[in-house]
């Protein structure tokens, strides 16, 4: 079995998983192992077409006690992929859960793409480490209401196990913290006490850590910690959008900055203790 050298120094009760590339994931790793001390941490949403085409996250991703998520890429691609990638990436990370097809905005195609991938994706089930809650499903919406109304009719689905919060709910709401509120209120047979995760920062790094302390929330993604991080700059709350990531994920990368590690300290603090830590 691989377990965690750092489970016995870090855990907190809302986790922040840092978005990377294989190259980096494995310096991240290299250094907690070393310093027993959490950098890449035991959370981790991993990209369902990268981790496809890179056997290198089997060599990272493979502590039997780690969370792990697998995502959709439906931001990065512009489209969820489909269940070949998909079933490709599971097999070369065992996760936890992975993200059903969603479509951005748009209530009624998330709810009849995530339907028809549960039946579609059935294999798939078998290759995670539950298969009875294998799915986070992602509601979309163009107001408070359809999100809601799509919320309910994911939870629906057998095998949701978990809610996905998109980071273009802020640019409907405002925020993300009302829509967590009304998911916390929604009947749902196979969710545990954490079963909500934030996909991604939004443009408000504040809401975002507001979003992540409510019930419910068990854990927030992102890249930009460690994006600044590798120039050498520290995030704060009311930081800008560092805008597209640029050559981030394909530079070969040499080493981690202090500035990465600080900052995936930082964001593990404010999500758990708020910005007074």
């Amino acid at each position: 079995m691989n377990e965690n050298p750092n489970k016995t120094y870090y855990r907190e009760s809302v986790r922040f998983a840092p978005v990377v590339p294989s190259k980096l994931a494995y310096m991240m790793k290299r250094q907690e192992e070393d310093f027993h001390f959490p950098v890449l941490g035991d959370y981790h949403l991993l990209l369902a077409h990268d981790v496809a085409e890179d056997e290198r996250y089997t060599e990272v991703y493979c502590r039997d006690d780690d969370f792990i998520i697998m995502d959709n890429s439906m931001v990065e691609l512009g489209m969820p992929v489909g269940p070949e990638i998909m079933s490709h990436a599971l097999r070369n990370v065992l996760c936890d859960c992975f993200v059903l097809p969603d479509v951005r905005y748009e209530m009624q195609a998330t709810v009849e793409m995530s339907k028809q991938a549960a039946q579609d994706w059935k294999s798939c089930r078998k290759m995670v480490k539950s298969d009875s809650t294998p799915f986070m499903a992602v509601p979309q919406g163009k107001d408070l209401a359809e999100y809601v109304e799509c919320a309910k009719e994911l939870a629906k689905i057998d095998g949701v196990g978990y809610f996905g919060i998109p980071r273009s709910v802020y640019n409907v709401l405002g925020t993300r913290v009302k829509l967590v509120k009304e998911l916390q209120k929604i009947p749902f047979p196979f969710a545990t006490e954490q079963f909500i995760h934030l996909l991604g920062f939004t443009n408000s790094l504040l809401d975002d850590i507001e979003a992540a302390q409510l019930e419910g929330i068990m854990g927030i993604d992102s890249a930009v910690p460690v994006r600044v991080g590798q120039k050498g700059q520290l995030i704060h709350p009311r930081m800008s959008d560092p805008g597209p990531r640029g050559d981030f994920w394909d530079r070969e990368w040499t080493h981690l900055t202090t500035q990465t590690m600080m900052n995936v300290t930082m964001m593990r603090r404010w999500i758990n203790r708020g910005l007074g830590a």
